[in-house]
């Protein structure tokens, strides 16, 4: 190949216009991801407050551990569908507005678990790549915390929502059929509650945007190539 070939030849593979050998031995190939990482919920979940006696509550999931994982099919060289699921063994804030300064709180458990589907783009640049997710994910609030509002009467539903999920991260190959990736995702959806107390009418939350971060290293490995 002529020098000009050559150096036109080695800019497209690092940018990733063409597929290098490696990048094409990723079509069919079947993967397991083990993960552990971080669950940084960005918003509250519920903050009611009675216009009259200006008494309220607000709930707020904490940032907690998160482990999990993926497995994934590459249906090409660059695109994988995978399912997804992540466990975090974390705690809700239970914070009582207007009754005083510093105002009551209480921390309960209430784990999170989010299984969804989602599409991987693989992008390579150089030895590293850019990696694009996206996807859906249905995320459900469970624990102490939930079974003691059923304890003292009152019925909680809603704690189940669907979520979109956008992400991004970097792979890095670490030896044959094993990659370290490090990535952050966005788990975005409503969170909205029905509360009876089997007297009155039940009362419906407010609707609340969600943004829960998964930050989450991992290491992928191949399992078997269709």
């Amino acid at each position: 190949m002529r020098p000009a070939a050559t150096h036109v030849a080695t800019v497209l593979l690092a940018l990733g216009v063409v597929s290098s050998p490696v990048s094409a031995q990723r079509s069919g190939q079947l993967e397991a991801t083990p993960q552990i990482g971080m669950y940084l919920p960005l918003a509250t979940l519920v903050e009611v407050v009675d216009p009259g006696s200006g008494i309220g509550v607000k709930f707020e999931q904490q940032a907690a551990l998160a482990l999990g994982g993926r497995v994934g099919y590459w249906l090409s060289s660059r695109v994988a569908l995978e399912g997804a699921v992540a466990f975090v063994p974390g705690d809700i804030k239970l914070t009582v507005l207007g009754a005083g300064t510093p105002p009551p709180t209480q921390v309960e458990g209430s784990r999170v678990l989010d299984l969804g589907v989602r599409l991987r783009y693989h992008w390579p640049v150089g030895r590293v790549a850019i990696q694009l997710l996206g996807g859906v994910a249905a995320v459900s609030r469970y624990g102490n915390f939930w079974d003691l509002l059923e304890q003292s009467g009152l019925q909680v539903t809603g704690r189940t929502d669907l979520a979109g999920v956008v992400g991004a991260g970097i792979a890095v190959p670490v030896c044959r059929g094993f990659e370290f990736r490090a990535e952050v995702e966005d788990y975005l959806h409503s969170a909205k509650f029905t509360i009876a107390d089997g007297v009155n009418p039940p009362e419906n939350t407010d609707s609340r945007m969600q943004h829960d971060i998964l930050l989450a290293v991992g290491l992928a490995i191949g399992l078997h190539r269709f």
